[in-house]
């Protein structure tokens, strides 16, 4: 075990002083790069928790877009607080770290290289999930990544990674219907894949007249940490 998980337990037995806290019960699940945090799941006792940290980023993220990161999800999570499908709790570890509830399910692209396929209502329910989430002003802007949403155990959809989450409060009413498009446009994506039924014409009209528009779309994937990597290389680093 390396420094960066033994801090991460110390801040976990902070976090949560009742419960014995130990080395066992921490698992690395996904390993991010440059600026993208380090995902663990931590599973003992009474918590089952999934934890994002940046600390192995270089010594300028942890300063500016680590926290920067933890800040945003930290908040809009609270804003969705309440939300089925979407975690009901979170906690902040560090300055640049976080943690959540575990949610048990398997990710859609999971789904689509076993070859499997949804019910049509999955997708319905995915979609009034996703309106929900923009009558309080969010929006995920990651969801054609399918990794993002998973088909939890009771078969709903479920959300997860809102690192590239957007606040539209105080947005142009025009760009605010364009970041909606992003996402209903994940939903739509995933439907097309991995739906035991075809689209219907109207969302599938939808989805061809968005991916015309794709290609100008400057808020793929993570748009900071493609900065961040282009000074990066711009640097040598």
């Amino acid at each position: 075990m390396n420094d960066r998980e033994q801090r991460t337990l110390a801040q976990l037995h902070l976090r949560f002083p009742g419960q014995h806290i130990s080395a066992d019960g921490l698992k690395l699940i996904h390993r991010g790069r440059f600026a993208n945090a380090h995902v663990y799941r931590y599973r003992k006792g009474a918590l089952d928790l999934i934890v994002k940290d940046f600390s192995h980023c270089p010594w300028w993220i942890r300063l500016s877009a680590g926290p920067y990161f933890v800040h945003r999800e930290l908040r809009t999570l609270d804003r969705l607080r309440g939300l089925p499908g979407v975690a009901s709790r979170r906690f902040r570890l560090s300055a640049i770290a976080l943690a959540y509830p575990f949610m048990p399910g398997q990710p859609l692209s999971a789904v689509r290289r076993a070859a499997g396929t949804l019910p049509a209502s999955f997708f319905r329910n995915l979609e009034t999930l996703v309106l929900k989430m923009h009558e309080r002003g969010i929006v995920h802007l990651d969801m054609r990544n399918l990794s993002n949403v998973l088909v939890g155990t009771d078969g709903q959809p479920y959300l997860i990674d809102f690192q590239s989450a957007i606040d539209l409060h105080g947005l142009p009413n025009l760009l605010s219907t364009v970041l909606e498009s992003v996402d209903l446009s994940g939903v739509y994506k995933s439907w097309l894949r991995v739906g035991a039924e075809p689209l219907d014409q109207a969302r599938l009209e939808f989805l061809d007249r968005f991916n015309e528009l794709r290609r100008l779309w400057v808020f793929r994937g993570y748009p900071l940490t493609r900065l961040f990597e282009r000074i990066r290389d711009a640097l040598g680093l």
